[in-house]
């Protein structure tokens, strides 16, 4: 079974917002980890890349 872990956890004084840094092979595992909390909370999810492929996309210069 796919599972997402926790990477990382933040949160402001106010618990106000919380920034969770998720991780998974298989983006449907987060989407059934939010339907699943919908009702206590609104997600807005941004992707992540990874530092070494960041660098490779600029050593290889501008996309064209």
């Amino acid at each position: 079974m796919p599972v997402a872990t926790t990477a990382r956890t933040t949160r402001r004084a106010q618990v106000v917002t919380c920034h969770q840094l998720m991780k998974t092979e298989d983006p449907a595992v987060l989407d059934a980890w939010f339907e699943c909390r919908r009702d206590l909370i609104a997600f807005h999810v941004d992707p992540v890349t990874a530092s070494a492929e960041v660098a490779r996309r600029i050593a290889s210069g501008p996309a064209r």
